[in-house]
């Protein structure tokens, strides 16, 4: 609860940041008064989008949720073009199809689950992962109501997007702390996105 406070808290200053300022902010205070080196800079345009032509770059995300919002924001407000990159997103269904497309060049970053990036890593790949937000595993377990607790998943089907996504190595964290092996346990049914 706390961690979803605080991104809708990072959010919202976030836009605040990128609004606009109002009235109030451009008028020169009366207890200040203003040299006209900064009069003149108030007063200037904002700065220009990078002249010349745009670098195409294919940005692949792995989750619509509110984690994805400054990506909009940044492709609302122009952010991208503004530092010269012409920015394509691509909604793929999780780190499991995110890395192999990157690794064979058909995505150049992308917002995902570290899970892909350690994968092809583990393989003899070469990506890396730039920032992370959290170092939690933050999925949630939604069940039937007469599933009452992680043991009761036992001879079930559990649904997860694809094989070696975030979401299945979190599931198989949380199966294994219950006693519960993935393969032999319960039946894993990839259902995409």
């Amino acid at each position: 609860m706390h961690a979803r406070l605080m991104a809708m808290l990072a959010s919202g200053l976030l836009l605040l940041g990128c609004s606009p300022p109002g009235d109030a902010a451009r008028a020169p205070s009366a207890a200040a008064p203003q040299s006209s080196a900064a009069v003149a800079a108030s007063e200037a345009p904002p700065t220009a989008p990078t002249a010349g032509p745009l670098r195409k770059l294919r940005m692949a995300y792995g989750f619509v949720s509110a984690e994805t919002l400054p990506m909009w924001i940044a492709l609302d407000e122009g952010l991208y073009a503004k530092y010269g990159l012409d920015v394509d997103t691509v909604l793929m269904q999780s780190s499991a199809q995110i890395a192999p497309a990157m690794a064979a060049g058909d995505v150049d970053v992308a917002l995902t689950a570290g899970a892909g990036v350690v994968e092809i890593g583990l393989a003899g790949g070469d990506q890396v992962m730039i920032g992370s937000q959290t170092n939690l595993m933050r999925f949630f377990l939604h069940t039937r109501p007469e599933i009452r607790q992680v043991e009761d998943l036992r001879g079930q089907r559990v649904a997860i997007t694809r094989l070696g996504s975030g979401i299945h190595l979190a599931t198989t964290i949380v199966l294994e702390r219950a006693g519960l092996d993935a393969n032999r346990d319960v039946t894993l049914l990839q259902t995409g996105a």
